[in-house]
């Protein structure tokens, strides 16, 4: 178990300035930078932990494991936004895993977002329901394996298709029998269009980590 931590203004300005260091050198052109103040307030906010895996962090000049460092929860290279709600205090070894997370391609809509992915599923659902073949039984489990494979890469990048399509940080009202991600899926089957919701929805849920439903009374 690390010592409790060591409050330490020095350690805070290596910290901040190690990670200003990477908004200069990822984004030159914006002049946003983060402050010693608003990194005492985020180890405050975090409790002295690590972000990612929890461990006690120790605000020292040190360089254990245990080390104060500051990362993007949603890296740059995948999305993320230079802002302080997505800035987190970590240990180094979840920052330099953070650090590594490469860009994935952008969903390509009416093509293969996850909207798209789902539509197709079901559509495919009642056709081999209709007239079962081979074929379609193979189609039906390939286009399972790559919703299993979309959601895999959501969960490890943290991040979901549109780049500009962040997400405020209080949620769009959910009500139930209305906009939740069943009753989008449901409108697919009743030949409504709601790939371009279900795609917003999943982005949301995301970014913010929140799903709110309202229930009718």
């Amino acid at each position: 178990m690390p010592k409790a931590p060591i409050t330490s203004k020095r350690a805070y300005i290596k910290a901040v300035a190690e990670l200003n260091n990477e908004i200069k050198r990822k984004r030159p052109h914006l002049k946003k930078r983060f402050l010693r103040s608003e990194a005492e307030e985020k180890y405050k906010e975090y409790k002295g932990s690590c972000a990612f895996c929890g461990i006690n962090l120790l605000v020292a000049e040190s360089n254990s494991s245990h080390a104060l460092r500051y990362s993007f929860y949603i890296p740059l290279e995948v999305g993320g936004v230079i802002d302080t709600f997505n800035i987190v205090p970590c240990c180094p070894s979840h920052k330099e895993e953070n650090d590594r997370k490469i860009a994935i391609r952008d969903h390509i809509p009416d093509i293969d977002t996850l909207g798209d992915l789902i539509h197709i599923l079901i559509e495919t659902v009642l056709e081999n329901r209709e007239t079962p073949t081979p074929e379609l039984k193979e189609k039906l489990r390939r286009i399972k394996r790559t919703i299993n494979s979309e959601l895999n890469n959501i969960v490890v990048t943290a991040r979901y298709s549109y780049l500009e399509d962040w997400a405020p940080e209080e949620m769009s009202l959910l009500v139930e029998e209305k906009n939740t991600l069943p009753d989008l899926v449901e409108k697919i089957v009743e030949e409504k269009d709601t790939k371009e919701s279900i795609q917003k929805l999943t982005g949301q849920m995301l970014t913010t980590k929140q799903y709110k439903i309202i229930r009718k009374r």
